[in-house]
């Protein structure tokens, strides 16, 4: 995977087959905000998700393999950034992608100028937490009883996780 070119597109209206494939796969949806639902009724999510400051397709050698978006804040916080949606398609999960995605990503945003990139994150996906903290995010806080996805009976805890820059 070292010598594919990782890339960063623009997300458009005709990638929506393509996010909705990976939203709801069985290895990424349990991790993100909404249920399985119809395409038809996806269209408002997706719609949501191109509208964030940053929302991309992500890309290896031209192929899609994923998706990301990125809240960036205003006023007051403006310096701050959040992670808010991102996926990885199940074929391109295990090879170290996700990590050079974000840190490109983490890169490009502190260029920009952010200061902090923060994001949340199951208490239960181990997987991404070990991810994000071996990009430097450190657990800031639990929300309790956060979340229950429909396919269980129990409520879950959210993890706030945040990466800081200093100032120059």
């Amino acid at each position: 995977m070292s010598d594919r070119k990782l890339s960063f597109q623009t997300l458009k209206d005709n990638d929506f087959d393509f996010v909705y494939e990976v939203y709801f796969d069985e290895t990424v949806n349990p991790f993100l905000t909404y249920d399985q639902m119809s395409k038809s009724e996806f269209q408002e999510v997706f719609k949501d998700l191109k509208s964030r400051h940053h929302s991309f397709l992500l890309l290896v050698d031209s192929v899609p393999c994923g998706f990301i978006t990125v809240i960036a804040n205003k006023g007051r916080s403006a310096h701050t950034a959040m992670i808010a949606t991102y996926g990885i398609r199940k074929d391109f999960q295990g090879k170290g992608l996700g990590k050079k995605f974000l840190k490109k990503l983490i890169d490009d945003l502190k260029h920009e100028g952010f200061l902090r990139i923060q994001l949340t994150v199951e208490a239960d996906n181990d997987r991404a937490i070990k991810l994000y903290q071996s990009l430097g995010f450190e657990v800031e806080g639990r929300m309790k009883n956060w979340f229950k996805r429909a396919s269980e009976n129990e409520y879950k805890d959210e993890l706030m996780m945040a990466i800081c820059f200093p100032v120059n």
